[in-house]
């Protein structure tokens, strides 16, 4: 990933891979509040890293899936802080 070097990221749109949530840590210091983020490929799995962080409200997200076909969705996610 490249890093920002400057500005507040206002929308981030990213495709879930095993670093995804990685990715998505290294982009809070630089995510605006209320941002969203539009997460492609958000299959709800037990081992999903990704889903588990940004569906805990303890980390400042708000996150709802957005259904495409049986098991398989995007993850519409807004950072609240």
């Amino acid at each position: 990933m490249d890093t920002l070097h400057t500005g507040r990221v206002a929308l981030a749109l990213q495709r879930l891979f095993e670093e995804a949530d990685e990715a998505d840590r290294a982009l809070e210091p630089c995510v605006a509040a209320g941002a969203p983020i539009l997460a492609e490929n958000a299959f709800d799995q037990d081992d999903n890293a990704y889903l588990a962080y940004v569906r805990d409200p303890a980390n400042g997200y708000v996150s709802q899936t957005v259904p495409v076909s049986p098991g398989r969705g995007n993850e519409f996610t807004v950072y609240t802080r």
